[in-house]
């Protein structure tokens, strides 16, 4: 009986760890996160999209309004808050999720995309339509950490953003 168990349990292990080993998690060796935020229709003067793109160097903060680029800023980044960075990316736990409905003709609303990347490679990358108090998109796990975060990490954010 005890051989049995020891068995079984065994061969838990190892289907574990060969799952894992096939299937990697996306956040192992994130160089780059990529943060967007596409706003809702609105007049240009109002209206401001933007990305965010962070590497462990650098962030890049392109602020537009219906493409026309208002503001595009690099400021100085470092290792160790990129590593923070990557920590919230891991504990957000993002994955991808089945879009229940398209947005039933819904407009007006803004969106959120996150991707991130390991050298060139995508690991991730999907999207959030909010509009009407319903979320469309294929974006789901704490996305919303992620955002807070970035926004933490960007010097005077709200005043490129104006």
């Amino acid at each position: 009986m005890i051989k049995i168990i020891t068995s079984l349990l065994l061969a838990t292990l190892c289907t574990c760890a060969q799952l894992q080993h096939a299937n990697p998690s996306i956040y192992n060796g994130i160089t780059k996160l990529v943060y967007q935020y596409d706003d809702a229709s609105v007049p240009p003067e109002y209206h401001r999209s933007y990305s965010i793109t962070i590497e462990s160097s650098q962030i890049h903060v392109v602020v537009d309004s219906y493409g026309d680029v208002l503001k595009d800023t690099v400021f100085p980044f470092d290792a160790k808050q990129f590593k923070k960075l990557a920590e919230v990316y891991q504990e957000a736990k993002l994955h991808y999720c089945e879009m229940v409905r398209e947005s039933d003709g819904c407009t007006g609303g803004n969106g959120e995309q996150i991707h991130s990347y390991s050298k060139e490679s995508k690991l991730f990358s999907a999207s959030v339509y909010h509009c009407g108090g319903i979320d469309y998109g294929n974006l789901c796990g704490n996305y919303e950490s992620i955002k807070v975060k970035v926004h933490e990490l960007v010097p005077n954010l709200k005043d490129l953003l104006e």
